[in-house]
């Protein structure tokens, strides 16, 4: 008879005992962060106002994509997505900026002061639109195996035909978190709760 597979934190789920980052004690000098996230699907950025936000009582940083000085992509796989929008907004709920304060309701608070000025643009919503107009969320990338081309010349049937895959992730759905210690010799030790904690070192 087979055996279901050994669940490594199973018995901690149903017995209630399973731990958490958000469960955990604030630590001394902990900050809390919230974003300041795009009310529009599509638009070029003119102006993101910040400074009131930097004003408030409590906040120890305010930053957007001219803060950060090395590589503004991301990704799970390929670093395709920028972690902040530099000049152009492409999706409704994009993340334009983030708040760390010394407690969580100072960081909404000063989140709702930043304000943005932009050109709103058409949205693009299907992907023959978005593909005539050349308008890909990243640059176009192609998988490619031989030389397509010869062996469709080739072939005893030619045919010609597109195909379009919607996008499918079969992996469950978990927040990656985790929560850095400062050690000695500027290194850090993050505690993860997951099975994958190689995914919080970047």
């Amino acid at each position: 008879m087979a055996k279901l597979p050994y669940h490594i934190s199973g018995k901690l789920h149903v017995r209630g005992k399973s731990r958490f980052v958000g469960d955990e004690a604030p630590l001394s000098g902990m900050l809390y962060a919230k974003f300041f996230f795009s009310p529009v699907a599509h638009a070029r950025i003119i102006k993101l106002d910040l400074e009131a936000a930097k004003a408030q009582p409590g906040v120890q940083a305010v930053l957007s994509a001219s803060d950060i000085t090395g590589e503004n992509m991301i990704g799970h796989v390929i670093r395709d997505e920028p972690l902040f929008p530099e000049t152009e907004i492409m999706y409704q709920h994009q993340a334009l900026a983030m708040v760390l304060a010394e407690d969580e309701s100072i960081a909404e608070a000063a989140a709702s002061l930043i304000t943005l000025e932009y050109e709103e643009l058409p949205a693009i919503l299907e992907i023959p639109e978005a593909d005539a107009k050349g308008e890909w969320y990243i640059p176009e990338r192609k998988i490619a195996c031989g030389d397509a081309q010869k062996a469709l010349s080739e072939s005893l049937i030619p045919s010609k035909a597109t195909a379009i895959a919607a996008v499918r992730n079969t992996s469950t759905w978990r927040a990656s978190a985790c929560a850095p210690f400062l050690m000695r010799m500027n290194r850090y030790i993050c505690f993860a709760p997951h099975r994958a904690p190689w995914k919080c070192r970047k």
